[in-house]
């Protein structure tokens, strides 16, 4: 099994990205065996068997002061990176639809500043499931980690 999973604070209190209990502890979660794509303060992880060639990862500069920008593709994803950076370009810009006009089965995932948009395929083959978590949202592409995540019991 393979998956990503991730992290939005943007409802989040500072500070509080990955904390585990109220106490300080000074522990982050991270899921194990994962391999980090972005870090702190609102991290990517790709998770399982993935090849080489469908993760990829890019980010644009910014102007000083300007948001970060980066966008993550996992899966089979036909676009060239200059295709990927124009999308993230357009994506910065406000055109997420660009992120969805690829050939391919692949989940996106765009970060512009503290804003992150997940897109999974069109055919619906890479859903994205959330739940809310530690004043923020936890996302993934299995239901399972995050179920466990927030000790959810059977429904």
């Amino acid at each position: 099994m393979r998956w990503l999973v991730g992290w939005s604070s943007i409802a989040a209190s500072f500070g509080t990205v990955g904390a585990v209990g109220n106490g300080g502890e000074g522990r982050t979660v991270h899921p194990v065996g994962s391999q980090l794509l972005w870090g702190d303060p609102d991290p990517l992880w790709a998770v399982g068997d993935w090849r080489p060639d469908e993760i990829r990862v890019i980010g644009v500069a910014t102007p000083e002061g300007a948001p970060t920008a980066r966008l993550a593709v996992l899966g089979c994803c036909g676009a060239t990176d200059e295709q990927l950076r124009v999308g993230l370009l357009a994506a910065r810009g406000g055109a997420m639809r660009h992120l969805t006009a690829w050939p391919g089965s692949y989940t996106a995932v765009v970060q512009i500043g503290r804003r992150i948009t997940v897109a999974g395929d069109l055919a619906g083959a890479r859903p994205v499931f959330h739940t809310p978590w530690a004043n923020g949202t936890a996302y993934a592409t299995a239901a399972l980690p995050l179920a466990d995540l927030i000790e959810a019991q059977l429904d």
